[in-house]
């Protein structure tokens, strides 16, 4: 079966990129407390994190036909008919993001400015007001890619479609 190049270059950089940083910021968070230098590495993660948000954002606008937002699959019957098909048998194949990989990834950025907003607001000296919204954004983004993850293995396993080596060389059949 012939392949497609679905996942351009600057997507595909972004996803890994995106993906290690917020591992990185999140593990930090986790494992180190705010008054220790290593924690300055949470926040360089969290501006970089929120800086790949803004450069996906633009691409999603004016990038290549699969990385724009255009081509999301976003109407929620679309979402209910893809979930009912995963389980029902429905070999329906999308070329670039699946619907639930589509809310997946706007979830995600939009959770990404969140935290990227809520952290900054927390160095203003209101750190105690911005608290429990960072941690609420930052376990709602765990919870995202976790699931997130869940799916691409169902996806893989229900469609024999490895969507997860399409994200490192880009082509799908």
């Amino acid at each position: 079966m012939k392949k497609y190049l679905i996942y351009d270059l600057p997507t595909r950089i972004f996803h890994w990129l995106f993906s290690c940083l917020f591992v990185a910021a999140f593990l930090i968070a986790k494992t180190v407390d705010d008054d220790n230098p290593v924690f300055s590495y949470h926040m360089l993660a969290g501006l970089l994190l929120a800086s790949l948000v803004l450069l996906r954002v633009l691409w999603g606008l004016i990038g290549t036909h699969y990385a724009r937002f255009s081509s999301f699959a976003l109407k929620p019957t679309e979402l209910i008919q893809y979930l009912k098909g995963v389980f029902s048998g429905d070999k329906k194949i999308w070329a670039g993001h699946n619907p639930a990989s589509s809310w997946a990834t706007l979830v995600m950025l939009v959770l990404a400015l969140m935290l990227a907003i809520s952290g900054a607001l927390m160095t203003t000296g209101y750190k105690e007001t911005f608290e429990d919204a960072h941690e609420l954004f930052a376990n709602a983004f765990l919870i995202t890619v976790l699931l997130h993850i869940a799916g691409v293995f169902l996806h893989t396993f229900r469609y024999q479609d490895n969507i997860s080596l399409s994200m490192i060389h880009g082509h799908k059949q």
